[in-house]
């Protein structure tokens, strides 16, 4: 059952699925295998889509359903490193915040561009979100 599984993401960018119940590691995926690239700044697990987002300067997403030919695609975000990401179930999407002060929404399915916010700070950066 997926929902009996933790995704951890480590710093020198490996993913790995661990069985909840029975504390195995069931995958791991090297940094090869990916491209996420920079430094992670946040990530979230999105149960309505069944993918980790990842943020750098950059959105990507890794897709967790069963494909045989799947891949994942990195997109150029923002300018600056995103400091925070959160779903919001209701409408969808994603939205981002980064380094200088820009908050982006991001619908979930089509990956598309929603809105944005510029300079929602003023000049400070967006460190977290509620």
């Amino acid at each position: 059952d997926r929902e009996q599984r933790i995704y951890s993401i480590s710093t020198d960018k490996t993913v790995k699925v661990w069985d909840a119940q029975d504390h195995s590691q069931l995958c791991s995926v090297g940094m090869k295998s990916h491209v996420i690239q920079g430094e992670m700044t946040a990530v979230l697990y999105n149960e309505f889509t069944k993918a980790i987002a990842i943020t750098t300067d950059c959105l990507s997403v890794l897709n967790l359903r069963e494909h045989r030919h799947s891949h994942t695609e990195a997109t150029q975000t923002h300018r600056d490193a995103i400091h925070c990401i959160r779903y919001n179930p209701h409408f969808k999407q994603i939205v981002t915040a980064c380094n200088s002060s820009m908050i982006k929404v991001w619908d979930i399915e089509s990956g598309q561009h929603v809105f944005e916010y510029n300079n929602a700070h003023g000049t400070s950066a967006v460190t977290s979100m509620i």
